[in-house]
């Protein structure tokens, strides 16, 4: 906080002096007599100076527009992981706790998370970002199993005859806009291609000559005519 408003400061000070330098070069420009060369040097000197000024505002904006921009990313970074924890806890092992408020919450944090993106601009930090998404996403589908027939069944969601009336000790039901949050994030993104290619034939030529043996083989299988 402290940098922003020195920054700030700056960008002040610098903006007030470049209004400065433009009115004295007008003055001085308003009073050439003969094209003195001793006042076009003057001008020059002054018009040079005034590009610097120009120059380091400039770099100044640029900074500070950096700055935010990697905030922005190392808050989501930080988000991502904090949504994952909130359902999945560290040294918890299975299916995610049917707990609507672990629900609740992982999704909250997460939409947080997906909301900074748009906050994002410099180019280098929307891809790290994006690559941190796809991270996150695949550790959401797997802890929630979307690609198995072991999902859980309807009591795992709620408890029968306390889907909207519970009270102190029942299983209370999840929220559907949680579930909704963070099914819609485990799926696969849409517009996102799978950048990963399959051996070309000189690899497989290697495979079968120098093994692995049981890769070999079965790459064998994969590509029998």
């Amino acid at each position: 906080m402290l940098d922003r408003h020195k920054d700030i400061t700056q960008g002040v000070a610098l903006g007030l002096l470049s209004i400065a330098w433009v009115f004295i070069i007008g003055k001085t420009i308003s009073e050439i007599e003969n094209y003195d060369p001793i006042v076009i040097v003057r001008i020059v000197t002054l018009l040079t100076v005034f590009a610097g000024v120009v120059v380091a505002a400039y770099k100044l904006v640029n900074d500070q527009v950096f700055r935010q921009s990697e905030s922005y990313l190392m808050q989501a970074k930080d988000l991502f992981e904090k949504a994952y924890r909130a359902l999945s806890p560290e040294n918890e092992i299975g299916y995610p706790l049917n707990s609507r408020l672990r629900w609740l919450t992982s999704a909250r944090i997460l939409r947080s998370a997906l909301s900074l993106e748009y906050r994002i601009s410099d180019e280098s930090h929307k891809y790290t970002y994006n690559e941190y998404r796809f991270y996150w996403h695949t550790k959401f589908y797997e802890i929630l199993r979307l690609g198995e027939h072991v999902f859980p069944d309807k009591s795992y969601f709620y408890k029968e005859g306390k889907l909207h009336i519970w009270g102190p000790g029942d299983q209370e039901p999840l929220n559907e806009e949680s579930i909704a949050e963070l099914y819609r994030f485990a799926k696969w993104p849409e517009g996102r291609e799978d950048r990963m290619e399959p051996f070309s034939e000189s690899e497989r030529n290697k495979i079968h000559e120098f093994g692995p043996k049981g890769l070999s083989d079965y790459l064998n299988e994969i590509h029998k005519s």
